[in-house]
């Protein structure tokens, strides 16, 4: 209870008890002491919760009437003045309060401004600091305010009665300087919006209903020099089942609808977008068929609440469809702590190693040592079962992709499934020997984070992370982000090594011979490049090729039409459909990385892979050929859509994106010539005029 003295009473409520059923019930029998005031002025309307429980610090005498702000309800002591808004520059008429003694004696106050500004930040300044109230006389309280700094500014005034400490006047005030939005120049100076390539969109280009995207994101940019306050919202219709959220992260939604920017700063927000069918939708729906593909268009909309009559819209488009694809669990957790295991204290006192020689600090880190190798032996038998479900009575082609170092996972990772009947099981059990090998990293970390994929093979843009998770320690709900040197980016690294050895070799048999003096015509076409000059480059690159076909005549070799056969027969091999798939999971692989442990690692390694790809006599070839046009595009825009689609992911590219902006620009010059597009934000899907690959033997 809450005591309070005077004359020696207690005031507040009765001690908390209990009812007949165990829960904690307050007493609705209140202790108070008759409050007795000599005299109450009219202008007081009622004691309030304040004035009881301090009245035995004095009386309501000598108050201070105070005209020209609003009182807030529930109190005698608040009040508010609220300017609302200004533009910024233009002049604010002062705000006049006037003070009168509610007494016929005299009355002395004292005026406390409570800015928490600096002096040259302060928006507004009084007329008077203070004064003596006479009887029957009222003195004006004028509040000067500026507009040159725009942004919402709030504090407070306390108008304190020297006469009655009771008496103390607690007066918010506020003003909203904006800047005039009617004029983009204006207000670009403020804030801009970054997306991909510069655009004011996001495309999902394959979006599956049912399914939570949330790793497209958009930049916010605050270009002023003060704090700005940002509203996020969309037009997405309410009554409808699907959904569109704004967080601050990718690892889990955390919803926002507004934000704060510090000045010259920037925020990156991430858009969590499930699809989902309609009623309108249902009269489009093709029987129970993948094929039926629906288009979902909306916009955001970006707000500062200080700059008025703008906003920065980005336009949304996704192309929707069923999920073929279904799994049990999304989210495995393999939890390796003492009491998940039921190991008690005794058994792991028996697992550690003791000796007398050692420092305390050796002995707890081998103790702690052998707890952890104990637990990971007894968590061996630990065992997931993964299903994949087929939705649909079309074919599904499946494919699981494993490259996480502490899992193993038995079944058939590759096949297919006839109908909605049939699914297959995987079991994902740790993988002990590595486990113990890496033994002090897992000491210290506690936590460890992989992943598998789950594809459907004829559609690649539907697929599945799927986490596993270990936990060492006694948290649940847990997302572990590791550095750059950790074994995680190992893993990345010789997933890309390995692909391009394998994309190496399988382009090795069509590969371009090359003819004398081209490393001399290299060198030349280079020089021709930097002079800038485009009729320069142009006429080096048509007597390269005259000299390559004048020497491949003489040398025998196919020309560039029979090589171009060869290549487009070699396109429609299976094995062909199957490198563009790695391609298509290492590119992903390449997105996870670098949006879960930052950019930076992850994109030195796709510089790597994507500078070589285009590198390789088969793509440099098809890049400069006059010839084959049709083949050579053919070939060029799934591999260049995997580049666009990792670039997609970043919106603010600076810095290091340089060398894979440039490729990318070079590549879409090629295919533009062509009329093609490559902006295959989402992807490339499997080229319809090829034959779908039948799934690898395992």
């Amino acid at each position: 209870s809450q005591e309070g003295e005077s004359g020696g009473a207690r005031i507040g409520r009765a001690p908390k008890g209990l009812d007949s059923d165990g829960v904690s019930e307050e007493h609705s029998v209140v202790f108070e002491l008759p409050v007795s005031v000599a005299r109450k002025p009219k202008s007081v309307q009622g004691e309030t919760a304040s004035t009881k429980d301090l009245s035995h610090l004095g009386t309501l005498d000598n108050m201070i009437i105070v005209k020209g702000c609003s009182a807030l309800p529930g109190s005698g002591l608040r009040y508010e003045t609220d300017v609302g808004q200004v533009t910024v520059g233009k002049p604010v008429s002062p705000w006049k309060l006037t003070l009168e003694s509610a007494e016929d004696t005299p009355v002395e106050y004292k005026v406390h401004q409570m800015h928490g500004y600096e002096a040259e930040e302060r928006f507004f300044s009084l007329s008077r600091n203070g004064g003596i109230l006479e009887k029957g006389k009222v003195q004006n309280l004028e509040i000067a305010f500026s507009s040159e700094r725009i942004g919402v500014h709030s504090t407070y005034l306390l108008i304190e009665n020297r006469e009655n400490s009771l008496d103390l006047k607690t007066i918010r005030v506020s003003i909203e300087v904006v800047a005039d939005g009617s004029v983009s120049r204006i207000s670009r100076e403020y804030f801009s919006v970054l997306c991909d390539g510069g655009q004011q969109s996001l495309e999902y280009s394959m979006a599956t209903f049912d399914h939570v995207y949330r790793h497209r994101s958009f930049f916010i940019c605050n270009h002023s020099d003060y704090e700005l306050e940002f509203l996020l919202s969309h037009d997405v219709p309410s009554w409808w089942r699907t959904e569109v959220n704004f967080s601050s992260t990718n690892a889990t939604l955390r919803k926002v609808n507004s934000l704060w920017i510090n000045p010259r700063q920037k925020r990156r927000i991430f858009l969590y977008f499930r699809p989902r069918l309609e009623e309108e939708d249902l009269q489009h729906l093709q029987g129970n068929s993948v094929a039926t593909t629906i288009v979902r268009k909306f916009n955001v909309s970006i707000n500062c609440r200080l700059v008025k009559d703008f906003q920065e819209s980005i336009e949304i488009t996704a192309t929707c469809r069923p999920p073929q694809l279904k799994l049990n669990q999304t989210d495995f957790l393999f939890d390796l702590n003492l009491n998940m295991l039921n190991m008690t204290k005794s058994q792991a006192k028996k697992a550690a190693v003791k000796s007398s020689l050692m420092s305390p600090a050796v002995h707890y880190r081998d103790s702690e040592q052998a707890i952890y190798k104990a637990l990971i032996e007894e968590g061996s038998h630990l065992k997931k079962v993964l299903e994949v479900h087929n939705l649909f009575d079309d074919e599904l082609q499946y494919a699981v992709r494993n490259d996480s170092l502490f899992f193993s996972s038995d079944g058939q990772l590759v096949g297919s499934l006839a109908d909605q009947k049939h699914f297959a099981r995987l079991t994902l059990k740790l993988r002990v020997s590595r486990l113990l090998e890496r033994l002090a990293f897992l000491v210290k970390e506690k936590y460890v984070e992989e992943h598998v994929a789950v594809y459907n093979k004829r559609l690649p843009e539907e697929y599945y992370w799927v986490r596993l998770r270990i936990s060492f320690g006694g948290a649940s709900e847990f997302s572990a982000v590791m550095n750059s040197r950790a074994y995680t980016f190992s893993v990345l690294e010789e997933l890309v090594a390995l692909f391009l050895q394998k994309s190496s070799a399988f382009w090795v048999s069509i590969r371009r011979p090359r003819v004398a003096g081209a490393g001399v015509d290299s060198v030349a076409m280079a020089v021709a490049s930097e002079s800038g000059d485009s009729d320069s480059v142009q006429n080096m690159l048509a007597q390269i090729r005259e000299k390559q076909r004048n020497a491949s005549a003489a040398a025998g070799l196919p020309s560039l039409d029979d090589w171009f056969q060869q290549l487009d027969e070699t396109m429609r091999n299976p094995e062909y459909m199957d490198l563009l798939f790695e391609m298509h999971y290492v590119t992903d692989e390449l997105v996870y990385f670098a949006l879960r442990h930052g950019p930076s690692a992850a994109l030195r390694i796709a510089t790597m892979l994507f500078s070589f790809i285009f590198k390789q006599s088969v793509f440099s070839t098809s890049l400069q050929a006059d010839h084959g046009s049709a083949i050579a595009s053919r070939l060029i825009v799934p591999w260049a859509g995997q580049l666009r689609y990792f670039l997609s992911y970043f919106p603010d590219k600076a810095g290091d994106f340089k060398d894979l902006l440039d490729l990318d620009k070079r590549v879409s010059q090629r295919i533009g010539n062509e009329g093609a597009s490559v902006r295959l934000s989402a992807g490339s899907e499997l080229p319809p005029q090829y034959p779908t690959p039948s799934p690898p033997t395992q």
